[in-house]
């Protein structure tokens, strides 16, 4: 399915890289049930650390009740709340931006999620559209630089077949015609013919 973009595998790999990279930014669904409960006044503060974090969190963060659901106060530069993540929903939230902004890339994905959502990090959208299979398959939606797949082993037969043709060789280096400018320099024949991808790198 298109929505599958990100398999298990993939997501698994997300939640360790949450252990392993931690940033206050992130919200655990402990944690949101305990600002819930400070919004709400079902949950006091036992310490004056949490005295702090409660004021914090009033300052901070609004709870719909109609729609249950938790955001941010701080209004973005639209004026529109953001939906607070939680850790467990960092996958589903970057697919479905992902999938709606038609595969844009790092940037524009990064842009969509940050605009309309709390608790995911650049570098959360970054570690998953890197991984992202329909990505990986259209250099198009790589970031600029970043080293492309190689070529259609068929299209890449047919071409070192062509290049190897003394005939053809002959005939692009003398220049004999205006078609010359066709052919590729010496270091792209070398990489067409041994099959070698900067990709594999």
């Amino acid at each position: 399915m298109a929505s599958d973009f990100f398999d298990l595998a993939t997501e698994n790999a997300l939640q360790q890289f949450l252990v392993e990279h931690p940033n206050n930014r992130r919200i655990s669904l402990a944690e949101k049930e305990k600002v819930i409960g400070w919004l709400t006044n079902a949950a006091q503060a036992c310490s004056p650390d949490e005295f702090s974090r409660r004021n914090y969190a009033r300052k901070t963060f609004t709870w719909e009740k109609d729609t249950q659901q938790l955001f941010t106060t701080a209004k973005n530069k639209d004026g529109c709340a953001r939906l607070v993540v939680t850790c467990d929903q960092i996958v589903q939230t970057v697919r479905s931006v992902h999938q709606n902004n038609g595969h844009a890339g790092w940037d524009a994905t990064w842009r969509d999620v940050k605009a309309s959502y709390y608790g995911i990090l650049r570098a959360d959208v970054i570690f998953l559209l890197k991984r992202c299979r329909v990505c990986a398959h259209d250099p198009r939606k790589r970031p600029k630089g970043q080293p492309s797949r190689s070529p259609d082993p068929q299209f890449n037969s047919e071409l070192t077949g062509y290049i190897l043709n003394p005939n053809n060789i002959a005939f692009g280096y003398e220049g004999q015609s205006d078609t010359a400018g066709y052919f590729p320099n010496p270091n792209d024949i070398a990489f067409e013919y041994e099959g070698q991808s900067d990709a594999a790198v």
